[in-house]
């Protein structure tokens, strides 16, 4: 039923191109026009009617129309994605432009490769996809690894340590008459202090698996370049697609990644508070 009044919405707003004038919405002139004429008759609005649904059931009724419908959207479509993946890109480090720039090209001598020893093969052309789906998941690592990553994550787990430790020992040796409010400062402090040691020991694991990760889709594009090179059957380069299916079900890297700088900074302002 969708497709059906996205096919309708297509005949009612169709265009034609018209030398001088552009693409003309033809069916909203003619209907503009015997919407006037009826003002001096009547019956041109009930011939106009019928003349548009006739109309419009002739357009969707048109497996020509309904076709051009259709690849008008998938362009439309396709174009988005590539925007939305030309803007990721432009967010890459100079060297992780370089790394995905180099996973793209084996992507396209692959392509190459099949088009010129295997066109038309059905595995080729599933193996193809599946490389573009991981080249996706490439892409979000990426991404996700640029936000994640920090020279001194090691460094600042040992200092918080440090610093948690003397926190510690400094509440145990209160004297008994301190201030319940000074305590109270203390603990929280001492609780913020673990949240964000906590915080920097997730993302360094998050950067081990990201790392492990790329690796294993760069791996994999070798070996499916290296058998195209050599007119394997693509067969025998199948892929492994766990990655990809567990990336696109739940993309934990962004979500951990996108949150972790706020997290940060509302850790940072509650110690600064205390």
């Amino acid at each position: 039923m969708n497709r059906f009044f996205r096919y309708l919405r297509a005949a009612f707003f169709v265009r034609e191109r018209i030398p001088l004038l552009g693409a003309v919405p033809i069916n909203l002139v003619a209907l503009m026009v015997v919407f006037v004429l009826g003002f001096g008759h009547p019956a041109f609005w009930l011939l106009g009617l019928c003349a548009e649904t006739a109309f419009l059931w002739a357009m969707v009724g048109s497996k020509r129309f309904r076709n051009l419908v259709e690849a008008r959207d998938a362009w439309a479509d396709n174009a988005s994605k590539s925007e939305a993946r030309h803007q990721l890109i432009a967010q890459l480090t100079p060297p992780n432009q370089d790394r995905h720039g180099e996973l793209a090209r084996k992507l396209n001598r692959v392509s190459d490769y099949y088009e010129k020893f295997t066109p038309g093969d059905a595995m080729a052309d599933e193996n193809l996809a599946n490389l573009e789906t991981l080249e996706s998941v490439y892409l979000k690592l990426l991404i996700a690894r640029q936000h994640l990553d920090s020279a001194d994550s090691d460094q600042e787990v040992a200092n918080l340590t440090h610093r948690i430790h003397a926190l510690e020992a400094d509440i145990a040796d209160d004297p008994e008459d301190t201030a319940p409010s000074l305590r109270e400062s203390k603990a929280a402090t001492l609780d913020l202090l673990k949240k964000r040691r906590a915080v920097f020991r997730k993302r360094s694991a998050a950067l081990e698996e990201i790392d492990s990760d790329l690796v294993r889709i760069e791996a994999q594009f070798d070996l499916a370049t290296d058998a195209a090179a050599i007119r394997a059957q693509p067969v025998e380069a199948q892929l492994d697609l766990d990655l990809a299916s567990r990336m696109m079900a739940a993309p934990e890297y962004l979500d951990f990644s996108n949150g972790l700088t706020s997290h940060d900074e509302s850790v940072g302002g509650l110690e600064t508070d205390s």
